[in-house]
């Protein structure tokens, strides 16, 4: 189970004397214990301006969390999200090209990378999980190969820069489902499972030829439903993943 919600920082107590106790700073290898951060938002924030500081010095945000022990990057991928480019001289940020910037910069920091694959053009999240506009109106089994060719592709190319993900994400807060209507959770899971199931396969041939093996995460995001949710992927055989990710929104 792993959880992107900030950066944790762990201590471990070591007692000097009864009068005199310092925190001494635990690092753990992300495969360890993970302690993870979103740094998607980072490369635009910059170029509009922002930084960040530690300590009253301005640093690399990246070696910011790196040095306070985060260990893990998680960065959001999306089709074509030519709407952020519209608003940003072109500039689409989450496509694959942005998110290359990004996770080129948290691998030069020392922390391994998990790709957050929404398989849409914006934010995919329980109340919108909106089908890419290249897939618009494909049947199901075509839907199914073009996230099998689409997810297959993404990794291929960033292990062409030396760039593979440690962990990969198959769809983002997929409460309902993914690739609406197609992939909508209605009477039930079967669509969906397809469109799942298709995604970890790709990661899984992927891994066949690559050194790094990503590892599978799967996500939904409430806890008071994710006992139906897990139920009902795993009766559409959907068991073939390393981590369940859980997310939870307080009402």
């Amino acid at each position: 189970l792993v959880f992107f919600a900030g950066w944790l920082a762990s201590f471990a107590c070591k007692k000097d004397s009864p009068a005199n106790t310092t925190a001494e700073k635990k690092f753990y290898r992300w495969d360890e214990f993970n302690m993870g951060v979103d740094l998607s938002y980072v490369n635009q924030i910059e170029d509009y301006g922002g930084t960040y500081s530690d300590s009253g010095k301005v640093k690399d945000c990246f070696k910011i969390l790196k040095d306070h022990g985060a260990n893990t990057v998680r960065v959001r991928l999306w089709h074509t999200p030519t709407w952020i480019g519209n608003l940003n001289n072109g500039n689409m940020y989450y496509d694959l090209y942005g998110t290359e910037k990004t996770i080129r910069r948290a691998k030069e920091a020392g922390m391994a990378v998990s790709l957050d694959i929404h398989y849409s053009d914006r934010w995919a999240d329980p109340g919108a999980q909106e089908t890419p506009a290249a897939w618009a109106g494909l049947p199901l089994n075509i839907l199914r190969d073009s996230v099998y060719n689409y997810t297959l592709a993404v990794l291929n190319y960033y292990k062409s820069k030396n760039l593979t993900p440690e962990l990969v994400q198959v769809g983002n807060e997929t409460n309902n489902g993914m690739c609406w209507p197609i992939g909508k959770i209605t009477n039930n899971f079967a669509n969906y499972a397809v469109l799942l199931k298709s995604g970890i396969k790709a990661v899984r041939d992927f891994s066949a030829t690559s050194t790094i093996k990503p590892k599978v995460i799967i996500h939904e995001a409430q806890l008071q439903s994710a006992g139906w949710w897990i139920k009902g992927v795993t009766n559409e055989g959907v068991t073939d993943y390393d981590i369940l990710g859980l997310s939870h929104y307080t009402k």
